[in-house]
């Protein structure tokens, strides 16, 4: 899984298992993306990670 906003994250995108584009995102990773989240003021990781039961 790999968290993403911005253009840079492309080529990880392409590499992980699951990509999951930031809210704020611009739109084209939040197309390549699995899942789309919160902002960061919006504790979008964080979520994400609850959601899937890998933090609490």
């Amino acid at each position: 899984m790999a968290f993403g906003d911005g253009m840079n994250d492309l080529e990880m995108f392409d590499l992980v298992g699951y990509a999951v584009a930031m809210g704020d995102a611009k739109q084209e990773l939040i197309a390549r993306a699995d899942f789309v989240t919160g902002t960061i003021e919006e504790r979008g990781i964080q979520s994400v990670l609850e959601q899937f039961h890998i933090a609490s």
